[in-house]
């Protein structure tokens, strides 16, 4: 699960960072948050046939925005914290 096999690399991949695709033949056929469902949108897709499940990595790393530098101090300790 690490790169796409010999062969399979002509797609442009940039949709997918950040995810999980399943390729075959160069082509993405399935795609999720997990290797397991982007398996699984694969073989719904082509069921006889086994694809090569690899993660997209993001062309750049998440950043938080410099506002939470200043609001970080303003809020209570160990409070549940949810990204939307």
């Amino acid at each position: 699960m690490d790169g796409p096999p010999p062969g399979e690399e002509g797609e442009n991949l940039s949709p997918y960072a950040g995810r999980w695709v399943a390729r075959l033949g160069g082509r993405v056929i399935g795609q999720g948050g997990t290797p397991e469902q982007a398996l699984s949108a694969a073989q719904a897709a082509r069921f006889k046939e086994s694809p090569h499940v690899t993660y997209v990595p993001a062309s750049s790393p998440f950043a938080f925005s410099s506002l939470l530098d200043r609001v970080r101090p303003h809020l209570p300790a160990n409070p549940p914290v949810y990204l939307v």
